[in-house]
């Protein structure tokens, strides 16, 4: 007995998100806001960053405060989303390290192109 999916003769498609070019991610992964910050954060640092630090400047970004003084709730609202979505999957496109035990991210160095990008660049 087979154990075929799909009949005979047809070919596997690619993968959901996968690009000719597997080597670079995909412009859209980095479009969401978050996630251009959490990579414009990790260049300003050559260590890994903790997770809290990461989040603390995310949230003085979205409430357009200072780092010192981002409230805690979104501070805390920034931390779960980079945890559970925005760090993981820049972790799986290879742009940043993550850790989730430790809770620290490194920025790698395909992420340097990426961000470095214009439609990437850090707007005033």
């Amino acid at each position: 007995m087979s154990h075929r999916s799909r009949p005979v003769g047809v070919a596997d498609a690619p993968p959901t998100g996968s690009t000719p070019n597997a080597s670079r991610p995909d412009p859209a992964l980095v479009a969401e806001s978050r996630r251009q910050h959490a990579l414009q954060h990790l260049s300003a640092f050559e260590y890994p960053v903790e997770l809290r630090t990461l989040a603390t400047y995310a949230a003085a970004v979205e409430c357009d405060t200072p780092v010192d003084v981002a409230p805690g709730r979104a501070v805390e609202r920034a931390a779960i989303a980079l945890h559970h979505v925005d760090l993981p999957e820049l972790d799986a496109a290879g742009l940043v390290d993550y850790d989730p035990e430790s809770r620290m991210a490194v920025r790698t160095d395909d992420a340097t192109s990426i961000a470095s990008a214009p439609q990437f660049a850090r707007r005033n």
